[in-house]
């Protein structure tokens, strides 16, 4: 089976190279936007194209209409009704939420290859509530520290810079940016087990990509968010280090 993954978050290409390392007969190519998934269509044959819904400029559907007579697979960290139709009315009946788990994705990658026309699912899995939890990422690690290692430092590396680029969008009013933000942001909150945080971001995103002018609660949540995602690099950083220490 030949995958190609379009995704423009590096967290979630991380993720998902390590799981499809456990699909037997699996080929994956990973590329970060579409104009590096059409490269790469022209040179190969590509059996299942999976797509993440946002990239930034365009979306799985202008995935899709490119390339029509490919199974696509959306993926998502949202489950909108609305988004679900519009995939359905060009032709994309799997929707994977994230993170996504190896079942899923062999379920849908078998789907979307046998069975054309089900109505597009989500998982019904959710961030784990709590503080932090990091089940997602030591299951997916199988005991590999190193791989934990990786996953927690890109966290740490990539979530501040996140919070500067929302304060400086916000500042200047690109409500837009701050939305496409929030949407990559979700990935790492998920990575790390927030719930709580990933409702609240859910809810900013779809007010920033809807609105051009922010209510005071959509502007409360945002500020929200950006205490929360501080709060967490605590959190993360002492993971970090304990593992640090076990892997020495």
């Amino acid at each position: 089976m030949r995958l190609l993954y379009i995704e423009n978050n590096l967290i979630d290409r991380k993720a998902f190279k390590r799981i499809t390392r456990k699909v037997e007969g699996c080929e994956c190519k990973i590329v970060s936007s579409l104009s590096e998934a059409k490269t790469i269509l022209q040179a190969n044959v590509i059996d299942v194209i999976l797509s993440d819904l946002f990239l930034g400029d365009v979306t799985a559907i202008d995935v899709k209409k490119a390339y029509p007579n490919i199974p696509l697979i959306a993926v998502s960290g949202t489950h909108n009704p609305k988004i679900i139709r519009e995939l359905e009315a060009v032709g994309v009946y799997n929707l994977l939420t994230k993170p996504i788990s190896f079942e899923e994705l062999q379920r849908a990658v078998l789907g979307a290859k046998t069975k054309q026309g089900e109505t597009a699912k989500t998982s019904s899995k959710q961030p784990s509530k709590g503080a932090l939890d990091l089940i997602y990422i030591t299951e997916l690690s199988e005991g590999d520290i190193e791989f934990e290692l990786e996953m927690l430092g890109t966290y740490l590396e990539e979530v501040p810079q996140d919070i500067e680029k929302i304060q400086f969008f916000q500042a200047i009013g690109n409500w837009k940016e701050v939305g496409e933000i929030v949407h990559s942001l979700k990935a790492k909150i998920s990575m790390v087990g927030l719930y709580e945080l990933y409702e609240t971001a859910e809810r900013v995103e779809q007010h920033c990509r809807s609105n051009t002018e922010l209510t005071n609660d959509t502007l409360t949540f945002l500020e929200e968010i950006k205490t929360e995602l501080r709060n967490s690099l605590y959190l993360v950083q002492a993971e970090y280090d304990k593992r640090e220490k076990q892997s020495l």
